[in-house]
């Protein structure tokens, strides 16, 4: 191989790496001058030692690429190590487990069979395996715990509704007349708590310690069950009609509340240790009435999902004015002169995902799984990234596993 052309696939190593390939999006101005002013520093080297071994053999010349693209950490190709996870077929690492038409996903390359699960409705990762939510033949849903190694195995049949908690240790649900918690360890449920209640209510989630319910009616949205003060009562409150979730606190918890004027929705911070009593709030941000919305770990993003006359403006996108897209909003700005609010790409459908980093993971309504990245220097969007799923099509949906990302 001679010295320019040693040269001209280093280059092409380095600016594939640094996303300034052929079809790549242009990466940030200073990450494209860093990766620019390392090329050139290797493409003298290579020139120097090129002067060295121009009569040695092309085969020795191309490792002596591939050897370098590694060491500089810009190897374009993929590297065996059997200290990391396999790929799953077709060569697309999933950054978390996905139910699929197959079964369940993982990132690990495996494809765990769900047939006697039935269609899914739900899937949260649980220490020693997943918790699946599926809906029942005659109606209402089931819950099953479903191993790491071994087939699934029923844990509740025919409840109306089943609430499991972001950590997949404890489940609530309604039978009958009865709102029911129990924990979860090793598969089995454990000391269940129970307490009767209005008719339709039914759990929706966890706030800390308590049970996050929802009436069917206007006055009767959200309220909360403490298990461990006795029965449940409802308290009168008409706090909010969307709830995204609690903050690491525990006590505080992120809805929508409805606007005095009858305008668009008001984001609000309940206290859950008083009944859900509004402690801040604010109406300035573009919200969908009724939208999803997950908080990250950390307590610092909500996304949710806003409509496009808000975002865009009234007569912006004309004929597409009531069209929803993801926000990701900086809850440590929201109530200040100047909240951060970005567009974050297609709307939530769906069960979401967080990972250790701070990254977003959902699935659209159709299509391929959605990565949404808070960070974004100089630009001032999110990045998001479509993923390919494989075994999957263009009308298939996903479900994306909570608490399965690493």
């Amino acid at each position: 191989m001679t010295t320019g052309r040693l040269e001209r696939v280093l280059r092409e190593c380095l600016a594939e790496r640094a996303g300034t390939g052929p079809g790549a999006a242009d990466p940030p101005p200073v990450a494209a001058y860093r990766y620019r002013v390392r090329a050139d520093e290797l493409a003298e080297a290579v020139r120097r030692r090129g002067r060295r071994i121009r009569r040695r053999r092309t085969a020795t010349g191309a490792a002596s690429v591939l050897l370098i693209c590694v060491l500089a950490g810009v190897g374009g190709l993929s590297v065996g190590d059997p200290s990391k996870p396999a790929r799953p077929p077709g060569g697309v690492a999933l950054p978390v487990d996905v139910v699929v038409p197959a079964g369940l996903r993982t990132a690990t390359g495996e494809l765990v069979d769900l047939g006697a699960v039935g269609p899914v409705a739900q899937a949260s990762r649980t220490p020693g395996g997943w918790l699946v939510v599926g809906t029942h033949p005659a109606g209402g849903s089931t819950l099953w715990y479903v191993p790491n190694a071994g087939p699934p195995a029923p844990l509740l049949a025919g409840p109306v509704a089943v609430a499991v908690a972001p950590d997949g240790r404890r489940v609530a649900w309604r039978d009958g007349d009865q709102l029911l918690v129990a924990p979860v360890d090793g598969g089995r449920l454990g000391p269940v708590r129970r307490t009767g209640a209005p008719d339709r209510v039914v759990p929706t989630g966890f706030a800390g310690a308590a049970v996050l319910v929802r009436g069917p009616d206007p006055d009767q949205r959200y309220d909360l069950w403490w298990p461990e003060r006795g029965g449940y009562r409802w308290s009168g409150r008409d706090p909010a009609v969307t709830v995204y979730g609690a903050l690491p606190d525990g006590r505080t918890v992120v809805g929508q509340l409805p606007a005095a004027d009858g305008g668009r929705p008001c984001l609000g911070l309940l206290d859950a240790a008083r009944e859900l009593a509004t402690t801040r709030v604010t109406c300035a941000l573009p919200l969908a009435p009724g939208g999803r919305g997950t908080i990250s770990p950390d307590g610092r993003w909500l996304v949710a999902n806003g409509v496009f006359a808000h975002w865009f403006g009234d007569t912006a996108g004309a004929g597409n004015a009531s069209a929803e897209l993801a926000l990701m909003i900086d809850l440590t700005t929201v109530f200040g002169p100047a909240p951060v609010v970005r567009a974050a790409g297609p709307r939530l459908t769906g069960p979401v995902a967080w990972t250790t980093g701070g990254l977003l993971l959902h699935a659209g309504e159709r299509g391929p799984l959605l990565r949404v990245s808070p960070y974004r220097l100089p630009g001032p969007d999110p990045v998001v990234d479509r993923l390919p799923v494989p075994e999957t099509g263009a009308n298939d949906r996903l479900l994306v596993v909570a608490g399965s990302a690493g």
